[in-house]
């Protein structure tokens, strides 16, 4: 029998210096799956060398005839000469060459291939066999033809029946790829499908596929359980399917914090094997903090406190998994070329996302009540306006990790760096994330910074207001600046609706609705036209600023917020001075705020008691605003109300 060598050389210097040794543990390790007793020079056979790093994986197998081979107790030492390359990449014989290992019991399913391996005939012809399934389905993976390779293993149902296939992890992953891609439901089911027979029967076809998908990946787990990758992948699976049923006009047919849930189990698991796996991290990070918190919050089945405190919990889970991200890839070596290149897209989008997640921590970025009740009214330097501590924090670590997603994803600025660095500039980049998103997010957590400083709007002062400013240049550029390709028909409204915002807090209300009248369209979003309202009423126009509402309160489904719509024509009204419209409105206000379970309702009852003043009426007026206070003491223009509007004792 003949024996063939595979050799990994990590690069062509070594590869043609013509000679090779190993000894200490390589030369164990080599040792473990050959029997160097029955080799001698006349039973070597043609060799290959491939080339053993990453980063040189596509790089050609080339030939090695073996002329000398020395071995001893301690350490095996080989002379060779280099022939001609071979068809086929270093990445390819080293995963055949891997595989048969593995199959034939020469190493263990988690150990790693040696340096120097060595291959009787039979095993050879294996790696070279043209009816090789593997080779079939590395084939239709090439040309994305993934219904091919599932149609391989029909019926695929019976898949566990044909042993070779069943126990060849390799080969089963592989296929569960292809199952995973024919499982994606990426489009919005309305348009696609006229009648829901249709809809059904293709959402029953995508089932199996995910069902099949999540059977492959299961056994990969039972045949290799020391694996990360196999828990990765499974996760994904459940990631993916989150995904789809929280998408607009997406799927509907699960549940999608139960598969968060297992998503994070089969994630968390394959960190536990390998806790440096920035995809799975970056992963976990998202499911933490963003889809998580969307679906929990407006989950109307247990109450608003407790709900924020959960969320925020598993925010902060989500943050250290971006935290890790960014740690890691910062510990990756310079010379490291390959895995830099290959792990920047998920650093670039952890700063992104982390900046994000520590923005929705913070616990008042915004509250249209201080303008809608003038709030900010008659507050003084000598006032005592707080903010919390943390919230200055976390938007200071969200406005530092925007800024340095914006500086790192801009290719030409990292080609040729200069110290002084313009970040609106920077930031005006298409890379990873789209340089709208970035000039977005630095305007609005800029912005968030002014609303702490000025005590969440109600004492605008000069070191405050520097941040605002910061912030509608971000804006402007945002609305300004153009989206890729890829995304040039997404809407800008949602940053003019902050600007608009910004230009109310500045009492621009001319300003405010310039800037978002273009977008108000036939189908706004009840938020956008929330905030039109709101400007509209600032500045007088009290019907026009009803009827928008009105029009914002017509989609009962998709406005999630219907006690504010209310609430602002309550306050419409009272500026008005329709005294019983606005006590209308605000009973509305409040039993919508009560069956959504909203218990921080102090802008309601500050609303009541600014309507009974109007009508006189100051020991209600005082009971309404002492409970307000109750809520929330920090409202410095209530404070200094109450004590002017507490009946006297005769009164009472």
């Amino acid at each position: 029998m003949k024996y063939t060598f595979i050799i990994g050389f990590s690069d062509e210097q070594r590869l043609l210096s013509g000679t090779q040794s190993w000894s200490g543990k390589t030369f164990e390790d080599i040792k473990k799956t050959f029997d160097f007793s029955l080799l001698n020079n006349d039973l070597i056979d043609v060799s290959y060398a491939y080339y053993s790093k990453a980063t040189d994986k596509q790089k050609f197998v080339r030939v090695l005839k073996i002329i000398d081979l020395f071995v001893n107790d301690t350490s095996i030492t080989i002379n060779y000469s280099v022939g001609d390359e071979q068809a086929f990449t270093s990445e390819t014989l080293k995963l055949k060459v891997l595989k048969i290992l593995r199959i034939d019991k020469i190493i263990e399913q988690n150990s790693y291939m040696p340096f120097c391996s060595i291959l009787n005939n039979s095993q050879v012809e294996r790696i070279f066999s043209k009816d090789n399934l593997i080779d079939k389905v590395n084939g239709f993976i090439k040309q994305s033809d993934w219904l091919s390779i599932y149609n391989l293993f029909k019926p695929i149902e019976d898949i566990s029946k044909n042993n070779a296939v069943w126990n060849d992890v390799d080969l089963l992953s592989v296929v569960s790829f292809a199952t995973a891609k024919l499982s994606e439901v990426y489009i919005n089911l309305k348009h696609t499908f006229n009648k829901d027979e249709e809809k059904f029967k293709f959402l029953a076809q995508q089932k199996k596929y995910r069902q099949i998908t999540e059977l492959l990946r299961k056994r990969c787990i039972e045949l290799n359980p020391e694996n990360p990758s196999y828990y990765s992948n499974l996760g994904y699976t459940h990631y993916q399917y989150s995904r789809e049923l929280t998408q607009i006009g997406g799927r509907r047919d699960g549940k999608p914090l139960d598969e968060i849930e297992i998503a994070i189990k089969y994630l968390d698991k394959a960190l536990e094997l390998n806790p440096t796996r920035l995809n799975d991290l970056y992963r976990k990070g998202m499911m933490l903090t963003e889809l998580y918190p969307k679906l929990s919050l407006f989950s109307r089945n247990r109450p608003e406190a407790d709900k924020y405190k959960e969320v925020n919990v598993k925010i902060q889970e989500g943050i250290d998994a971006f935290e890790l991200v960014i740690k890691y890839y910062g510990e990756i070596p310079i010379e490291d070329v390959y895995n830099k290149k290959r792990y920047r897209k998920e650093y670039i989008k952890s700063c992104y996302d982390v900046a994000r997640a520590y923005s929705d921590l913070v616990s008042n970025n915004w509250d249209e009540v201080v303008y809608l009740l003038s709030l900010d009214y008659n507050i003084n330097e000598n006032d005592e306006v707080k903010y919390i501590p943390k919230d200055l924090e976390n938007i200071e670590k969200a406005i530092k990790n925007i800024a340095n997603c914006s500086i790192n994803d801009n290719y030409d600025f990292l080609n040729n760096p200069t110290q002084n660095f313009n970040l609106e500039d920077l930031a005006s980049f298409n890379g990873s994330v789209e340089g709208v998103y970035k000039l977005y997010c630095l305007a609005k957590y800029n912005f968030t910074k002014f609303w702490i400083l000025s005590g969440y709007g109600q004492r605008p002062n000069e070191k405050a207001n520097e941040f605002r400013d910061l912030a509608e240049g971000f804006y402007k550029k945002a609305l300004d600046f153009n989206w890729s390709k890829e995304k040039e028909r997404s809407d800008k409204s949602f940053i003019a609706e902050r600007l608009c915002r910004l230009y109310i807090s500045k009492k621009q209300y001319d300003e405010a609705t310039k800037v978002i009248l273009p977008f108000i369209r036939k189908r706004t979003d009840y938020y956008i036209r929330y905030s039109y309202a709101s400007a509209l009423m600032l500045n007088g126009h009290f019907e026009e600023a009803k009827y928008q509402i009105k029009l914002a309160q017509e989609n009962i489904q998709s406005n999630k917020e219907m006690w504010l719509g209310h609430f602002i024509s309550a306050c419409s009204d009272l500026r008005n001075n329709n005294l019983e419209s606005s006590k209308t409105n605000l009973k509305k206000a409040l039993d919508q705020a009560k069956n959504d379970g909203k218990t921080n309702i102090d802008s309601l009852l500050i609303a009541q008691g600014f309507i009974s003043i109007k009508e006189n009426d100051k020991p209600s007026a005082f009971k309404f605003l002492g409970q307000a206070l109750d809520i929330n003491p920090y409202r410095v223009s209530i404070q200094k109300r109450v004590p002017n509007w507490q009946p006297k004792e005769d009164e009472v």
